[in-house]
């Protein structure tokens, strides 16, 4: 689930954005166990395909920093159009249907991939936000706790991964690994090997950040009940399997407590980010099966 803003694991470090931010995590489920941040503002990049070009070519910061940018939650600075018919008519050609889920007419979008349907649906919660997800309960229920529904919210400022998040950069996540959807999750580090996973029964979670005053480095910090985790991270998920593409990314590693590691990543060329991202959403829970 990726969101437009921050949220501080602080008191210090909230601001006028994390405000709404703290709200917006508390329309996601108890459950949710990845979050993806992106702060504007920000450019649309040109609608028109680039030409082929050459991968290990280097990449502009403009072109890095659009790698980063999407959201399936958005909130906006003004008011939107939030007109369903509105928007129905302007995408009348790819429009399945209209549901209401929630009590809010929603969007339904159908797409062919090789040998699977993806279905999208579209809401308009408020007329700040925006809302895309591919999940029809999940939808349910983040817009039944945008109308006030209580419940447990998505995770807690009491996490310990929130130590090493800064909500002040554009783009930054995190992981915290869920045990309890160890056996429906192909990329769990729990209950042994699985087609997508690395194992650590002692797998706490992971942040993510990419720092725009640190250039063409992007980061993932790795927390683990292993106190070990410093003396073998290449054993870890954070090598992205150690093979050719891996070692181009000329990963450094720091630890920065016991069980707490640090790996930076270079994004200097258009291959490295190819590749880091086909990792890291792995690293995510959206891993691709070949």
């Amino acid at each position: 689930m990726a969101l437009p803003t921050g949220l501080g694991a602080q008191e210090s470090q909230q601001d006028a954005g994390s405000a709404d931010i703290q709200e917006v995590f508390s329309w996601l489920p108890q459950d949710t166990e990845t979050v993806t941040v992106a702060r504007g503002p920000f450019t649309l990049p040109a609608s028109q395909p680039r030409p082929m070009e050459d991968e290990n070519r280097a990449i502009t910061d403009q072109e890095l920093e659009e790698s980063f940018e999407g959201c399936a939650i958005a909130l906006f600075a003004d008011d939107i159009n939030d007109d369903m018919d509105s928007f129905i008519k302007e995408n009348r050609r790819s429009v399945l249907k209209v549901e209401q889920i929630g009590g809010h007419a929603s969007a339904v979008f159908q797409e062919k991939l090789e040998n699977d349907t993806w279905t999208t649906f579209v809401a308009f919660p408020s007329k700040r936000a925006l809302v895309v997800a591919t999940n029809k309960a999940y939808l349910e229920e983040v817009l039944a706790r945008l109308h006030g529904k209580s419940g447990v919210r998505a995770l807690p400022n009491v996490l310990p991964e929130w130590k090493y998040v800064n909500t002040e950069l554009r783009f930054w996540g995190l992981r915290h690994f869920d045990r309890s959807q160890a056996n429906l999750d192909p990329s769990s580090p729990f209950g042994g090997r699985k087609a997508a996973n690395t194992m650590d029964e002692e797998e706490i979670g992971l942040i993510f950040a990419f720092d725009q005053r640190k250039g063409s480095l992007t980061s993932v910090t790795y927390l683990s009940g292993d106190t070990s985790l410093a003396a073998k991270p290449e054993a870890s998920l954070l090598s992205m399997g150690r093979g050719t593409e891996a070692r181009r990314l000329n990963i450094e590693y720091r630890e920065l407590a016991p069980g707490v590691v640090e790996a930076l990543y270079s994004l200097k060329t258009a291959t490295q980010v190819q590749f880091f991202f086909f990792a890291f959403e792995g690293m995510l829970g959206h891993a691709l099966f070949i």
